[in-house]
């Protein structure tokens, strides 16, 4: 990234005398590093190189350096179809994983205040951020590039913005209802697109990586976690639990073990088998008349009225609300769970639920002025 921008890819001036084909060349130089940048960054919280308002480079396009010759457009089907489109709608799911770390997961301070932006504003960027993956969606699902490696892989990384958008962060530590629904939906579908990889190309296809193998146990992690809470804190009746998805990660877990030949990495496999096992015990201990009973059944929970399959994710417009409803639900279910003590309390979260409550009472007290 530093020698890109010693270069001045990130930059397009018009007047510069390069030729078409350099300037395009310098132009997917730039994004596909940018892109790996992104990636890096959302994965290891590490600070942006360069933000988005600072470049200016054009997207790839297609130019005479694409043009197949008949034996390569029988073998690069997808790619004759769609040239540079797939590579290019990449760059905008990595242009949000950079928007999601700057917000989302921007540093508080011990009092557990954000000094740059308000409770408010925060949801309202967590709310925005949910509009551009919705519209990343459809667009993916409009372009009817069908069952692919290719369309899994953009499913897959789509569900994990998903959940590093929804699942607990410096900006919503306790996430709401809503948030753990989406959450639910796009770990399983993640751990299920992979699973069809898996079983179609190996896991050599999935998991070749220590970033890969790092993902799928996100996610599963992620799935524990929504079961987890929607037990222990989302209203009754309780919803039923998919203890098939945490088999489906252990399962690609030994497998990625085996694949990366680290045998190091069987102490994430045991640490995940024993949660699972405490996830779903506790789940054992509810009443029979509470079982069986779908997501759609719960109150506040609509998400689940029409639940995708594997193919399919969840409506990404369903998170907080920017609207005062929205924002007034979610406050209620924080209040609910603080005031009822239903879990322990640390001192981070004391400050970052005192930080929430004087950032609305001071907006209401400017409304009232």
């Amino acid at each position: 990234m530093s020698i890109a921008l010693e270069l001045g890819l990130h930059r397009h001036n018009p007047s510069w005398r390069f030729g078409p084909e350099e300037i395009e060349i310098r132009s997917r130089t730039w994004w596909t590093v940018y892109s790996l940048e992104r990636s890096i960054a959302l994965n290891t919280g590490r600070v942006l190189s360069v933000r988005d308002q600072a470049i200016d480079t054009p997207v790839p396009s297609f130019t005479s350096l694409d043009q197949l010759t008949e034996q390569e457009a029988k073998t690069a089907t997808l790619f004759h179809a769609k040239s540079v489109w797939l590579f290019v709608h990449t760059i905008e799911l990595r242009r949000i994983a950079g928007r999601i770390l700057e917000s989302i997961y921007i540093a508080r301070d011990r009092d557990g205040r954000c000094s740059s932006l308000t409770f408010q504003e925060l949801c309202s960027i967590s709310d925005d951020l949910h509009r551009q993956l919705d519209n990343w969606k459809n667009q993916l699902d409009a372009a009817e590039i069908g069952s692919s490696r290719e369309s899994k892989l953009m499913r897959i990384e789509y569900c994990i913005m998903l959940m590093h958008l929804n699942r607990p962060s410096p900006a919503f530590m306790v996430p709401s209802q809503n948030m753990i629904a989406i959450c639910s939906h796009a770990s399983s579908d993640a751990l299920k697109q992979w699973a069809a990889i898996s079983n179609e190309s190996g896991i050599d296809a999935i998991c070749r990586c220590y970033r890969q193998f790092h993902d799928i146990l996100m996610a599963g992690l992620v799935r524990l976690y929504s079961d987890w809470h929607m037990q222990k804190v989302a209203p009754t009746p309780r919803p039923t639990l998919r203890p098939e998805d945490a088999e489906i990660c252990l399962d690609l877990l030994r497998k990625g073990i085996s694949n990366l030949h680290d045998s190091s990495l069987s102490k994430f496999e045991r640490i995940f088998h024993s949660l699972k096992e405490k996830v779903y015990a506790y789940a054992s201990g509810f009443d029979e008349a509470s079982q069986g009973i779908s997501f759609a059944q719960v109150p506040g929970l609509s998400i689940y009225t029409n639940a995708p399959d594997m193919t399919g994710v969840p409506n990404t417009e369903i998170g907080i609300s920017m609207g005062s409803e929205g924002l007034e639900s979610y406050l209620n279910q924080m209040t609910t769970i603080f005031d009822n003590e239903m879990f322990d309390i640390d001192d981070t979260l004391t400050a970052w639920y005192g930080s929430v409550l004087n950032d609305i009472g001071d907006t209401d007290n400017m409304r009232i002025g």
